[in-house]
């Protein structure tokens, strides 16, 4: 044991175990004081980001096109991200969570390039689907003769 740690178990070591254990316990429960839920959609976009940096980097202004068709560096981590918002939030939350994820990357302005946006929009639908799924919309008849209105005779 070096420094700082050694200092700390020697500081500790006139107190009773169990005392040590319970002040653990007590501080444990204060060191994140948000829902886990916040936590668990602060890393999920944070891979989430990650990805899609990764992906950026691998733009070619030349070819106007993505290395490996995107599928190099940040795909795994743009996978895994979207799939972590889908267990933990249900597919119509996550829908909507990664497309405001999306909106504030894209806000950012980098890549600066049409093309390039457009590239790694059609990876992120793409990922999307595998990942969360599909929109089904509505197919219940009565959620739907509520939204239009009575079916024609």
């Amino acid at each position: 044991m070096g420094g700082s740690r050694e200092s700390f178990v020697r500081s500790l070591r006139h107190h009773v175990l169990e005392d040590v254990q319970e002040a653990e316990l007590r501080l444990r429960t204060r060191v994140c004081r948000c829902a886990v839920r916040q936590c668990d959609r602060y890393f999920a976009e944070t891979r989430i980001l990650r990805g899609l940096k990764l992906i950026t980097l691998q733009w070619d202004s030349g070819s106007q096109s993505l290395f490996m068709d995107g599928r190099g560096m940040g795909y795994v981590d743009l996978k895994d991200g979207l799939r972590d918002l889908r267990e933990r939030n249900g597919v119509t939350q996550a829908r909507d969570e990664a497309e405001a994820i999306w909106r504030n990357w894209e806000r950012q302005g980098l890549p600066r390039e049409p093309g390039a946006v457009a590239s790694i929009r059609q990876i992120w639908d793409r990922v999307k689907k595998s990942e969360i799924g599909e929109d089904q919309g509505f197919t219940n008849p009565i959620a739907l003769s509520i939204i239009h209105g009575p079916s024609p005779p």
